[in-house]
């Protein structure tokens, strides 16, 4: 293939992907050597990871079978960043069928890392995929034999966690079943030695509560009592957002499960 007829080639399949055209995509796929492994952008993405980005469930399964069964290790591939067409896949809930079949054809795509040291399911947790992240937490206890292989999957190399990264991105639901799960997460301190509580009250604390029209500012000690001086004047009383039930929830399964002191140690 000359660079000219792979430059129309790229700009065809790119305009198929976009308008989801599924028949074109699969029939360009079939002209070209590499198939739906063949890199059309600037960054390296394969037609596979284009089409996994674009949540495209269907397409994806279609362009796996188009993949020889022993092509596992070109399964691996990734683009400039590092991310795998798993981590594409790892920030949709529509993709689960996909990420399992990926996994069947090629099983170390579970703990690869891009260049952020982050692996699929610490994409899922930061994307707050439930489904995605659940079904890699299974897959995951499938291969780890001790805490420092948990630690591949949990953190990335600015020591920023799972739990972390879910309460940065406001995945609070998710956060509280990670931090019930794997406690010892709860008082690890990241890059700028902030454990995750730290950060929910950082965030916490510059958040407003609005209920008709009442904006009140509500600290993370707040109480949920009729005279709280924070709560709207109207009604004596807050209707408070699921955000923030789910820090405190979070916060009293954190003051139950460790030392409080703890996660100041060595401060």
């Amino acid at each position: 293939m000359t660079e000219v007829e792979e430059r129309n080639i790229n700009k065809e399949l790119y305009a198929a992907l976009m308008k989801g055209d599924t028949n074109k995509v699969i029939h360009l796929c079939r002209s070209i050597p590499k198939g739906p492994l063949h890199a059309l952008t600037i960054h390296h993405d394969t037609v596979l990871h284009m089409a996994t980005y674009s949540k495209q469930s269907y397409l994806v399964m279609e362009l796996l079978n188009l993949v020889p069964e022993n092509y596992g290790d070109e399964l691996t591939y990734q683009n400039d960043v590092g991310n795998t067409m798993l981590h594409e896949a790892a920030t949709s809930d529509r993709l689960v069928t996909g990420a399992i079949e990926m996994l069947r054809r090629s099983p170390s795509l579970l703990s690869m890392t891009n260049k952020r040291g982050e692996t699929p399911i610490f994409r899922a947790a930061r994307y707050g995929k439930n489904q995605m992240y659940h079904f890699l937490d299974v897959e995951m206890h499938k291969v780890i034999q001790n805490e420092a292989d948990l630690r591949i999957f949990h953190f990335r190399e600015d020591n920023t966690s799972i739990l972390h990264i879910s309460i940065l991105m406001e995945h609070y639901d998710l956060a509280l079943q990670i931090a019930k799960k794997y406690i010892y997460l709860i008082d690890k301190k990241d890059g700028d030695d902030m454990t995750a509580l730290q950060l929910l009250a950082c965030i916490r604390t510059k958040r407003n509560v609005t209920e008709e029209g009442c904006t009140c500012k509500v600290p993370l000690c707040v109480g949920l009592k009729a005279d709280c001086p924070n709560t709207c004047m109207a009604s004596r009383t807050c209707k408070l957002p699921s955000w923030f039930l789910h820090g405190i929830k979070l916060i009293e399964h954190a003051i139950n499960s460790v030392n409080p002191l703890d996660l100041y140690e060595n401060e």
